[in-house]
């Protein structure tokens, strides 16, 4: 009898043994669980961070995102998303890859726009950071983190662009570092399942391999995070790639890597906005040249590539929202040419703010296709003639000088005009009749600046209901 004992005792020992590393393997926290209690969001009740989620610290941070994010679906991300896919279904059916640059860790409108693609690639100068370790944070430090954490992400949530001089402090968040925690708890707070977060780096060949401790990164190497995503189970994997790197010409004659790497990859879409103009320059030359051969289409607001260049190379161009000035930071660079584009073609109005122009009544953006690709006709049902524009009644505020009545454009841009039919035809008539009120208004002499702008409001209000849509 005594002689099985030792048998029996090493089989038990094993067990002990195997059941430990199965709690050990069922208790390990997850990317998806980081995600989701980053964003507020509980994890999967095994989780070992279901405690840290539910503790006060968190519980008293939660609130602040929660309303935030709110505001920002209902104002901005889920208008966007109900004009993209009206807009863009053509676009986004040509558009396995989108080129994002000077994003930042901007997924949200990125994905809003282009929901399907298959990657997505960002850039910026912000540090990528890592994937934030939850479990040993205590909650003396958990708590400044969070709050220190979600106020990076306010104004972004409110202006849908991060503002250049913030991001130096705001991704150097000491437990919270980068771009990293940024992108998964935007993923998570879309809905999105995150199967991988890793760290990655280029080699100057655009070569991607994982981030280990003989290839930290360098002057002759590119850092970066690769994150694996879906919509559920079923659903196809999904991977968004952000890079810290200098695009200017200057950066990628110093380091070809991240240019390298977009070049190994299908052409696409481009996507740009709030870009601060660089491609209007020739310090940035080379990623606008670089958008403008490997995509077919490109999503943009004013800032990003030229219209006098999209005249040049022959693309197509299709205008949406209104443009009349730029903000007061770059005043230097109205554009005549687009100011062309929005005065002698129909336009579809835009009931969201985008980039710079988070205000409904002042946002534009342009959809450009290359060479003989037709920019997809709108679905809208209702398109109306932009106004000349007129000067404002803030002396800072830059607008077109005064031109005559442009011949028609050569055939390097090809406004594609919305379809009008029996339907359309008195919403449109409407619609005009609001735009003669707005001028009406701007140029009422008798009007103060506060109630011009009630006065505004209320004929922005009207325009939005004619279209079938709800102020924000």
């Amino acid at each position: 009898m005594n002689s099985f004992a030792p048998i029996n005792l090493c089989r038990s020992v094993a067990m002990v043994c195997f059941l430990a590393l199965a709690a050990t393997a069922a208790a390990s926290v997850t990317a998806d669980d980081t995600a989701k209690v980053l964003a507020g969001l509980p994890p999967s009740p095994s989780s070992p961070l279901a405690p840290v989620a539910s503790g006060a610290t968190c519980q008293q941070q939660y609130p602040k995102l929660g309303q935030m994010w709110e505001k920002f679906e209902q104002r901005q991300l889920s208008r966007a998303r109900a004009w993209a896919d009206r807009e863009l279904p053509a676009v986004r059916r040509e558009s396995p890859v989108l080129y994002y640059t000077f994003s930042g860790p901007d997924i949200l409108y990125a994905h809003a726009f282009f929901p399907d693609c298959r990657t997505y690639v960002l850039c910026g100068l912000e540090p990528v950071g890592r994937v934030p370790d939850l479990e040993s944070i205590g909650p003396d430090r958990l708590g400044p983190a969070l709050s220190r954490f979600y106020a990076s992400l306010k104004n972004f949530l409110a202006l849908s662009f991060f503002k250049t001089k913030d991001m130096g402090s705001d991704f150097r968040n000491m437990d919270l570092p980068g771009t990293t925690p940024v992108l998964m708890t935007f993923l998570a707070r879309l809905g999105k399942t995150v199967r991988s977060v890793e760290l990655v780096v280029l080699d100057r060949d655009g070569n991607e391999s994982p981030l280990t401790g003989t290839n930290v990164s360098g002057e002759s190497t590119t850092p970066g995070v690769k994150i694996v995503f879906d919509s559920g189970p079923g659903s196809p994997e999904q991977v968004v790639y952000y890079f810290t790197a200098d695009i200017s010409n200057k950066g990628l004659a110093k380091n070809p890597g991240f240019a390298n790497f977009c070049r190994k990859l299908e052409p696409g879409a481009g996507f740009a906005k709030a870009a601060s103009y660089l491609m209007h320059g020739s310090a940035f030359s080379a990623t606008r040249d670089f958008l403008l051969e490997r995509c077919k289409y490109i999503l943009q607001d004013d800032t990003a590539i030229p219209a006098s260049v999209y005249n040049e190379r022959e693309w197509n161009v299709r205008p949406y929202g209104r443009y009349v000035r730029t903000i007061d930071e770059f005043r230097g660079h109205f554009q005549k040419d687009l100011a062309k584009i929005y005065a002698s073609a129909e336009r579809v109005p835009l009931d969201f703010g985008v980039g710079y122009y988070y205000r409904v009544d002042e946002c534009n953006m342009i959809l450009a296709a290359r060479g003989d690709a037709s920019v997809p006709t709108a679905a809208s049902p209702v398109a109306i003639s932009a106004p000349a524009p007129t000067p404002p009644d803030d002396p800072s505020v830059v607008v077109a000088d005064a031109e005559p009545a442009p011949s028609p454009q050569p055939a390097a841009i090809v406004v594609a005009a919305a379809q009008q039919t029996a339907e359309a035809k008195q919403p449109r008539k409407k619609l005009i009749e609001l735009e003669a009120e707005e001028l009406r208004i701007r140029k009422d002499p008798a009007l103060d600046k506060k109630q011009r702008m009630e006065k505004l409001r209320e004929v922005w209000k009207l325009q939005l209901e004619v279209m079938g849509k709800k102020a924000a």
